[in-house]
Order: C-alpha cells, then sequence, then structure tokens
C-alpha cells in the first residue's frame, strides 16, 4: 500500500509544476520535465529528472509485485530511497543554477515536498516489509 502511494506521489510530479520564477512579472513554471513560458513554450528542458521519475515509479511497482521475495524488497527499497534522494538534490542544483543565471526570484510549490512524502511512504514499506520477515522467521523458529 505504501509503495502504491510513493508511486502517485512521484507521478503527481508529472502534472503540477514543482516551483516558477518570476522577473518584472514574467513568470516561467518549473516543471519535472523542464522550464515552461508564459505561453507554456519550453525554456529548458531536464531530461534527467523525467528519467529518475519515472525509473522510481517503475522501481516502485516492481518492489509492489515483488511480494514473494522479501529480501530483494529490502534491497529494493534501499535503492529505491538513493533515487529519491537524487530527485531530491537534483532539482535544488537545478533550481539555483537556473536563478543564479537569469537573476530571478524562485518560489516553491507545494509539489516540491512530494519527493519527501514519498521518501516517508518508502521508509514505512521498508518498516512493513521487514516486521513481516521478522514475523516469519519467528514463526520458523517455532517449528
Amino acid at each position: 500500500m505504501y509503495l502504491l502511494l510513493a508511486s502517485c506521489c512521484i507521478g503527481l510530479m508529472f502534472l503540477f509544476p514543482l516551483a516558477w520564477f518570476e522577473k518584472d512579472g514574467a513568470q516561467q513554471l518549473f516543471m519535472l520535465y523542464g522550464i515552461l513560458d508564459a505561453n507554456g513554450l519550453s525554456v529548458l528542458n531536464f531530461y534527467s529528472l523525467s528519467v529518475l521519475a519515472g525509473l522510481l515509479i517503475f522501481l516502485f511497482m516492481f518492489i509492489l509485485f515483488r511480494y514473494k521475495s522479501r529480501k530483494a524488497q529490502l534491497r529494493l527499497c534501499r535503492v529505491a530511497f538513493i533515487i529519491l534522494l537524487g530527485l531530491l538534490a537534483l532539482p535544488v542544483f537545478y533550481i539555483l543554477k537556473y536563478s543564479q543565471l537569469h537573476t530571478m526570484t524562485f518560489f516553491p510549490g507545494i509539489t516540491f515536498t512530494l519527493p519527501v512524502l514519498s521518501g516517508v511512504f518508502t521508509w514505512l514499506a521498508f518498516r512493513g516489509i521487514k516486521k513481516d520477515e521478522e514475523l516469519i522467521r519467528s514463526i520458523d523458529r517455532i517449528r
């Protein structure tokens, strides 16, 4: 359940802007796939963010369907958490570089918190999988 929620959080990042830039009344949207001007035309593309987000969605679904192998699920949750850290750091890097280069004011959106929320869901899934594994081990000891 938590992995599905984490996947939905990452999927929502494709739909809504992460932030926006403003200079002299002109506004530009910082989307997951690039920066768009007021007319919706692409100013700059970020393929790396889109690839990371797509990879995370695929990885969350893959982890979800590997329910028979809990050890593999635990390892893949750790990998997903590391990729999530990259998905958190890369937009910050792009925003700092772009706002310094064009001297624009940066306004973060609520969508900027979705990777953090997805990280919380990944951690909760990790905990649940670990508890299941411990329960199975304790049952094996009783036999």
